[in-house]
């Protein structure tokens, strides 16, 4: 199982300290022309997850908490769950 995380670009200075990999990607806007947006894959979740009821028992911001970064949630703008 995966996770896709999708931030608002304000928050980079922030995943380039944490030391994530992640992607920047173009995203539509009405309002600001050129925004951005940060995605971030977390890969083999059943590694971190201490059981799979706990990947299913929390939201997608709880889960953004648990994985990566508290602050960098309060950014969060997606999250995709992926099965393999």
């Amino acid at each position: 199982m995966n996770v896709k995380f999708t931030v608002d670009y304000d928050l980079i200075e922030l995943v380039d300290a944490i030391g994530l990999d992640y992607l920047i990607v173009d995203a539509k806007s009405d309002v600001i022309s050129n925004y951005k947006e940060i995605e971030i894959v977390v890969d083999n979740i059943e590694e971190l997850v201490e059981n799979e009821e706990l990947y299913h028992s929390l939201s997608d911001e709880e889960l953004c908490e648990y994985l990566l970064n508290p602050t960098l949630c309060e950014g969060l703008i997606y999250t995709q769950r992926i099965y393999d």
